[in-house]
């Protein structure tokens, strides 16, 4: 009898952030789905959203003004 408990699950959650680039001004509000592995802290999912979004959008930091997170679902 296989009792393995240690099974990874995860859930698709929302988010939106709003951020700003430093003091020149540029800012943003994004939203978007994430699937979160089961265990995952919130800061994590914060720390990738924002390295994406650096990456793709040609930002060298952020200041996060706003984020949210909660299970995508109704």
């Amino acid at each position: 009898m296989n009792t393995n408990t240690n099974i990874n699950t995860t859930a698709r959650y929302m988010y939106i952030m709003t951020v700003a680039e430093g003091f020149n001004g540029r800012a943003a509000t994004i939203t978007g789905s994430v699937d979160v592995a089961s265990g995952a802290s919130r800061l994590s999912i914060c720390t990738e959203i924002i390295e994406v979004f650096k990456h793709r959008h040609g930002f060298e930091s952020l200041i996060v003004l706003f984020f949210n997170i909660e299970p995508d679902v109704l």
